[in-house]
């Protein structure tokens, strides 16, 4: 994420189908969804520097924890919350095994921090400090290995507020949206028809819906007021279709960005841009205003 003072589309489309179809019976195995979590993995990074000796302390990180608490409050009411501040290494493989080991039917993991790219690599940065001042994280193939693991009787929603996360599951497919939010479809990846020619040897077999903060070539944005541009906008989101779930985000960062290019004093450069993007293992209607509601029916 970037401290602030098109992904190329593939001619398959897929059909959207209800929900209960789209995952496979995935709600007919639940018997209770008392057992759901929610995971906010957050990062400051006080005191820490990237390599050219620059701050990497992300202010805004106490704001996104309560800006994701906000969305859990209306998109998942009641259920429970882990907080994991400063996460490092060893404590978000702990909380990923938890889900593994627990199978709960409904788990949202929010991410919030630094995304690394560097020429064929991808690394999420952790709070392990290394006393020689390297850099620690986990990476691409790491995370994925993780959640590979995940039980099928476990619906995923993972939310990456970081830069460069893209499709960092290699999810099947990529909700388009119109620019005017009136067309919408879903695309399959090139992530999974590479993987197909390759056979990767993890991948993601449990249910999952993927919320990422911007196209895998893009960097996120926070200030320390609002926090990070996509969980801010989270916050103020509302259960609704997918597409238009998607629309609302896209809207509410490209509306921070435009504030922040316009700043009077030190504004952000004019050729940033962020764009959310949202990845499914499989392709759920589009035309549910419902979807969120049957995720997550509570506990009552």
């Amino acid at each position: 994420m970037s401290a602030y003072i098109q992904q190329v589309d593939v001619s398959v489309t897929a059909p959207s189908r209800p929900l209960t179809k789209s995952f496979a019976g995935f709600r007919d195995l639940v018997v209770s969804d008392t057992g759901s979590v929610a995971v906010l993995i957050t990062n400051r990074y006080a005191g820490m520097r990237w390599p050219d000796s620059t701050s990497m302390t992300l202010n805004g990180a106490h704001r996104d924890r309560v800006n994701a608490q906000k969305f859990l409050d209306k998109f998942t009411p009641g259920i429970r919350v882990v907080s994991v501040e400063n996460a490092r290494r060893e404590d978000i493989e702990g909380q990923i095994e938890k889900i593994q080991d627990d199978v709960p039917p409904l788990a949202v993991v929010y991410v919030q921090g630094h995304g690394e790219r560097k020429p064929g690599a991808f690394q999420y940065i952790t709070d392990d400090r290394k006393r020689d001042g390297t850099l620690e994280g986990l990476d691409g193939e790491e995370l994925l290995h993780m959640f590979s693991k995940v039980n099928i009787r476990t619906m995923s929603v993972v939310i990456t507020d970081f830069c460069y996360s893209g499709n960092l599951f290699r999810l099947r497919y990529r909700l388009f949206v119109s620019p005017d939010g009136k067309g919408f479809c879903w695309l399959e990846t090139n992530e999974w028809k590479q993987d197909n020619n390759v056979m990767l040897k993890h991948r993601i077999t449990s249910p999952m819906l993927h919320v990422a903060g911007s196209l895998e070539s893009q960097e996120t944005y926070e200030t320390v007021w609002r926090g990070g541009y996509l969980t801010n906008t989270l916050a103020k989101a509302e259960p609704n279709t997918l597409p238009a779930f998607l629309f609302c985000l896209r809207q509410g960062v490209d509306g921070l960005m435009r504030d922040a290019k316009a700043h009077p004093d030190k504004p952000l450069r004019q050729d940033a841009n962020q764009y959310p993007q949202i990845f499914c293992s499989c392709t759920p209607s589009l035309e549910d205003p419902e979807f969120f509601a049957q995720l997550y029916p509570g506990s009552d």
